[in-house]
């Protein structure tokens, strides 16, 4: 392999983004597992971005990376995580619902194998739903600026969320990053194989510095990848540097009068995992959401080039998405733009473009346009497919507070690939 001081910066982000280095194969993955010198990479960091050298930080004690995401229920707990380069004794959160703050959360240390500073988490518990909280992080003569972020409503609200898969740090990613941060959401959903570090940690770090401004103020929300499952250490650094409801790799929140279902299917769904799906699944309806979402990295029904079809996964989860009548079923992986018409049983259920009716069958979706480098479809489409196109792109999702659920597909440009409603 080269030294990769002599590559461009896209080569060698494109190397990256190709390499599995999971310790599980995933069910459909097809492509090989080069594996690059870390310290080929480390050198190619500090030579095309000197910003995240730890060096560079004014101080030791100052925070940087901080992010925002729901807790548990998310209506009145959010989780604040962010880094230092040194351990400081009494790191806080200071928070309330105005500038003043005048609330204190202490912040706990989370350790992890190989990680290239010190992170911290704390949970804002006991707050009000709908509400805008002000905090910032740190410790007295260290703090973070003060940041805003709200809860999730409790009541049927309209809001807006954004989405997309393989993320990266690619030209692409920050485009797509400043078009969510446009939308302004009321959150976004990573569907996976969100910074391709392959266990490089200032890969992280990279990330994490680019998503700060949109990440401290508004939740994200992440389905773990292939790409979260590092070398030796598996997913270590995703539940390290993320705090999400419940055990991280799989959970439940919801917002207004939609349940979203994050699930974890890097490792073919055995038996466990198929039970939680289930469980969640059943919860919902019992609870009678208005609106059921699955999120999870693999899709079922892809089209792309040596993958097409994840029938093992088909296999496992169709029949459990299909039983539960699941709205919408979000998806990353591969590098496209791809959305089928509702499915039952193998087979579409209606082959109308852009109306459809809720409880049917689900839609698939896959948003792996995010910012990673593109793949290629197989020359054929499927008969499943309402639509598919070889971009990147982000989705807007806009959920009322009667009516349909509107979903567009956006391209980097601006404009819509692909408009659909499902009906109440």
């Amino acid at each position: 392999m080269p030294h990769l001081r002599s590559l461009p910066l896209i080569l060698i982000a494109a190397v990256l983004s190709h390499a599995v280095w999971g310790q599980v194969a995933p069910v459909a993955e097809s492509r090989p597992a080069p594996v690059p010198n870390p310290a080929d990479l480390r050198a190619a960091m500090e030579l095309n971005y000197p910003d995240i050298r730890p060096e560079t930080r004014q101080r030791p004690d100052t925070p940087w990376q901080v992010r925002v995401a729901f807790g548990s229920p998310s209506t009145t707990s959010l989780m604040v995580t962010w880094q230092v380069q040194r351990e400081v004794a009494g790191s806080l959160v200071e928070y309330g619902p105005s500038p003043t703050l005048g609330l204190k959360a202490p912040a706990k240390r989370v350790v992890y194998k190989s990680q290239t500073g010190v992170t911290y988490e704390a949970a804002l518990d006991q707050l009000l739903p709908a509400t805008a909280i002000f905090y910032r992080v740190g410790t007295p003569g260290a703090w973070s600026e003060t940041f805003t972020a709200t809860t999730a409503p409790k009541s049927n609200e309209p809001f807006v969320f954004t989405a997309f898969g393989d993320h990266g740090v690619l030209d692409p990613a920050p485009q797509n990053l400043a078009a969510i941060t446009r939308d302004n959401p009321a959150f976004h959903v990573l569907l996976g194989d969100v910074s391709y570090a392959n266990g490089f940690q200032p890969f992280w770090d990279k990330w994490f510095d680019m998503m700060e401004p949109f990440a401290s103020r508004i939740p994200v929300m992440a389905a773990i990848g292939n790409h979260e499952y590092e070398k030796d250490i598996g997913p270590m650094t995703y539940v390290g540097r993320f705090s999400f409801p419940e055990d991280e790799l799989q959970y439940t929140f919801d917002y207004g009068n939609v349940r979203f279902v994050v699930v974890n299917t890097v490792l073919g769904l055995p038996a466990p995992q198929l039970a939680w799906l289930e469980a969640a699944l059943a919860k919902a309806r019992a609870d009678q959401v208005g609106w059921l979402i699955v999120c999870q990295h693999f899709p079922l029904f892809g089209t792309t080039a040596g993958r097409g079809f994840n029938r093992p996964l088909i296999v496992r989860e169709a029949a459990v998405l299909e039983k539960y009548r699941v709205d919408l079923v979000l998806a990353g992986h591969d590098h496209v733009y791809e959305r089928s018409f509702p499915i039952l049983g193998g087979k579409p259920v209606s082959q109308e473009r852009e109306r459809y009716r809720k409880g049917v069958a689900p839609i698939h979706v896959i948003a792996g346009g995010g910012g990673a480098g593109l793949y290629k479809f197989a020359p054929r489409p499927s008969s499943l497919n309402a639509i598919r196109e070889l971009t990147h792109a982000r989705l807007r999702v806009t959920v009322r507070a009667e009516g349909p659920l509107e979903v567009e597909a956006i391209r980097l440009d601006g404009s819509t690939l692909d408009h659909f409603e499902i009906a109440p």
